[in-house]
């Protein structure tokens, strides 16, 4: 598997110097989704998500792959998403947690 790497300061949910392996086998919606996963358990995310164009440019993955990871997040009870509004954490699923 690659090798995420997750910046020390997860204040800003989308830093650069978070990143995806474009040449590991693990897909990247998954890598994605991993990601903003650890950002939401250690509370670096807590209310809206970034938008799938910002995840999308800040991470180097299409549009569509940003949105898998979300939907991942979404199945997982991690996130809710509100059509026309965005993604935001669930935070009946951090409370149990």
């Amino acid at each position: 598997m690659g090798t995420l790497v997750l910046c020390a300061d997860l204040r800003f949910p989308y830093d650069a110097s978070v990143t995806v392996d474009h040449d590991s086998p693990e897909p990247l919606y998954r890598q994605v989704a991993g990601i903003l996963r650890a950002q939401i358990e250690s509370g670096g995310v807590t209310a809206r998500l970034p938008s799938l164009k910002t995840i999308a440019q800040e991470y180097g993955v299409s549009h569509i792959t940003a949105e898998k990871a979300i939907a991942l997040l979404r199945e997982e009870g991690l996130v809710v998403v509100v059509i026309g509004r965005g993604a935001y954490v669930n935070k009946d699923r951090r409370r149990q947690q």
